[in-house]
């Protein structure tokens, strides 16, 4: 991507449906302009109906139907099938026999192990560490609710703008609660005197918080010092 567009391999969705490609076409220009119209009207002053970011949207949109949408050689077409034929064969041996392909910690290779690996590794790093508990029951949307209501609280005493209620609302149909996700660490440890070595297996713990709720709280909680006071009322009224 660094090399910039030429360097990718255009219409790299030749193989679905025209109808899968619009929805793609239409999903990424979104994307694009959700994140390029805010920063233009909050840094730059703009209006949202100014010409350049309609002129730019125009023109995004243009090109990603270029790039979608772009002849391919009969090379690349030859490829594109392989590849998909690849995947869906792998995709279809790892659902088949329970295993999971992961990329390594920082070292970036595969790792191809079996389920029940993975769980009784992380078992044993639960009972070790006592770090992490198993929930009965599922607590998200009553957590919703209530930054729902305190936020909405916030904006009704002016401690907040509309802007930044609006930024840090939770939307119901895309929140998610955080999870606990292991990533395998490979070591490797070499016998002495001996031209060979062992790949031991570990497990990293992170907490993947991404579309929670309190993601987009966190942002203000440690960018602005007068709002730290507040969102510590937040969590603690959550939690």
């Amino acid at each position: 991507m660094i090399s910039g567009p030429s360097y990718i391999r255009p219409n790299q969705s030749y193989l679905y449906s025209y109808e899968h490609q619009q929805k793609q076409i239409k999903k990424e220009h979104k994307n694009i302009m959700n994140i390029v119209t805010p920063y233009l009207i909050r840094v730059y002053h703009m209006s949202n109906t100014s010409t350049i970011i309609k002129q730019f949207s125009q023109q995004l949109e243009t090109y990603l139907h270029q790039r979608y949408t772009a002849p391919l050689s009969y090379l690349n077409i030859y490829r594109a099938r392989r590849e998909l034929k690849l995947m869906k064969s792998i995709q279809f041996r790892l659902k088949k026999e329970n295993y999971i392909l992961r990329v390594t910690d920082k070292s970036g290779i595969f790792h191809l192990g079996h389920s029940k690996d993975y769980e009784r590794k992380a078992e044993a790093y639960r009972q070790k560490t006592s770090a992490y508990i198993e929930l009965e029951i599922n607590p998200l949307w009553t957590v919703f609710d209530k930054v729902v209501h305190l936020l909405n609280d916030l904006r009704s005493k002016k401690h907040i703008r509309v802007w930044q209620l609006n930024k840090m609302m939770p939307k119901r149909d895309k929140v998610s609660l955080a999870y606990l996700y292991f990533i395998p660490k490979p070591h490797k440890v070499n016998s002495t005197g001996l031209l060979f070595s062992l790949l031991l297996l570990f497990i990293l713990p992170h907490v993947i918080g991404r579309n929670t709720i309190k993601t987009h709280c966190l942002f203000y909680e440690y960018t602005n010092n007068w709002y730290f006071e507040i969102f510590r009322s937040i969590n603690s009224a959550i939690i």
